[in-house]
């Protein structure tokens, strides 16, 4: 560890310096990881790693950064995880002058399961309408999929500052490729009957029973909607629940009712 200490705290070399700090991310050591935080903290540090012109005209994941923050993310050991969510009080992480810090910790935040407290308020102050973090955040939400994290979905999804046309692409672009998850699906269906503006219900439908990739997504950048045939079989009862309720109590348009029973059958015969 000392020779990876010397080089994060003299060495000018990025690479030498991303090296040195992927090996202390790597440790399963808590001393490891409590040397390591102090740099990943210090804007200085973090200027070693890349430019501040990097900062602004890279792409986050190109940053050498998030090599750091992804190892860490990975690691099983509970000390590098604990990195990670103290990070999220850290100045470094928290300065929206300089949003690409942020940017990778709330995606890195997304593999720790269930999401502590620190985390989701993390989350909470970077999803904000116009903020620029609330589609990441969103998406994190959804990696995460833990109680915790889908708490915060559904109170993102209600609340009235967030556009109606804004939610309906989270609901296409990160809900739709998670419709196959059971703790998803529940989390869709506490939402349709209850936390969940009227406005919206009907897309969550759709976004459960239909794919519409050319009216939802560009060119560049669809989303493939999961196999059915993936699904288990409580997921699948979710799904029916769903189903059965949008039937009974909603006013669907036909188009979408012909799916929402097609699908049904669909999930009845597979089983």
């Amino acid at each position: 560890m000392e020779n990876h200490l010397q080089i994060l705290g003299s060495s000018s070399d990025p690479k030498a310096l991303k090296t040195a700090a992927e090996h202390l991310a790597a440790s399963r050591q808590p001393e490891d990881h409590a040397a390591l935080k102090p740099f990943l903290a210090d804007p200085a540090f973090l200027g070693r790693l890349n430019s501040p012109n990097d900062y602004d005209r890279l792409r986050p994941k190109h940053l050498r950064l998030w090599w750091i923050l992804d190892v860490l993310s990975r690691n099983i050991a509970p000390s590098a995880h604990r990195v990670l969510v103290e990070l999220t009080a850290m100045p470094a992480y928290n300065d929206d002058e300089k949003p690409s810090c942020a940017d990778l910790l709330i995606q890195a935040c997304a593999r720790i399961r269930p999401a502590p407290p620190e985390v989701v308020a993390y989350w909470d102050r970077h999803c904000r309408p116009d903020d620029g973090y609330a589609s990441l955040t969103i998406e994190a939400l959804l990696e995460n999929s833990s109680p915790p994290a889908l708490a915060l979905l559904e109170k993102k999804m209600a609340e009235p500052g967030h556009e109606d046309d804004t939610k309906m692409t989270w609901m296409h672009k990160s809900i739709l490729p998670r419709r196959n998850d059971l703790a998803v699906l529940q989390c869709c269906y506490r939402m349709l009957t209850g936390t969940l503006p009227s406005s919206l219900r009907s897309a969550l439908v759709e976004t459960l029973f239909d794919y519409r990739p050319n009216e939802w997504y560009t060119a560049r950048s669809p989303v493939a909607r999961p196999p059915r045939h993936l699904m288990t079989d409580p997921a699948k009862d979710e799904l029916r629940k769903i189903g059965e309720f949008a039937l009974k109590k909603m006013n669907l348009k036909e188009d979408l009712r012909k799916k929402v029973k097609k699908t049904l059958e669909e999930i009845k015969e597979k089983q």
